[in-house]
């Protein structure tokens, strides 16, 4: 497929294709089991030595096909909790201070 085809089904920036393209990694990326492309980080996934992408895992990923972590679920892969940065706890921490619950401790 052309890089043109790749950026209207995927809506990834066609700068980004290109520089996939001229790079001679974009025709590595493994396709998964409904045709789409999967990410940088899944070309080692045949061979057994990428690591899992967590935030894929939990649909949570926005690096797209950019992403150095295999996009294809593992044998024994569980869910794991994400923890919110420091910066986002604050934030949860004063927009329910700010609706009035009062019942949410603070960052130590």
């Amino acid at each position: 497929r052309s890089v043109e085809q790749i950026h209207q089904e995927t809506d990834v920036p066609f700068a980004t294709l290109e520089a996939l393209h001229q790079s001679g990694l974009l025709n590595w990326i493994p396709r998964d089991a409904n045709g789409d492309l999967s990410s940088i980080g899944s070309i080692a996934h045949a061979s057994g030595t990428c690591s899992p992408c967590l935030f894929w895992f939990r649909n949570l990923c926005t690096k797209s096909i950019g992403c150095s972590y295999c996009h294809f679920k593992h044998e024994g892969q569980k869910s794991k909790r994400i923890r919110p940065s420091r910066k986002a706890r604050l934030l949860m921490r004063a927009d329910a201070k700010a609706a009035g619950d009062g019942g949410v401790e603070e960052e130590r």
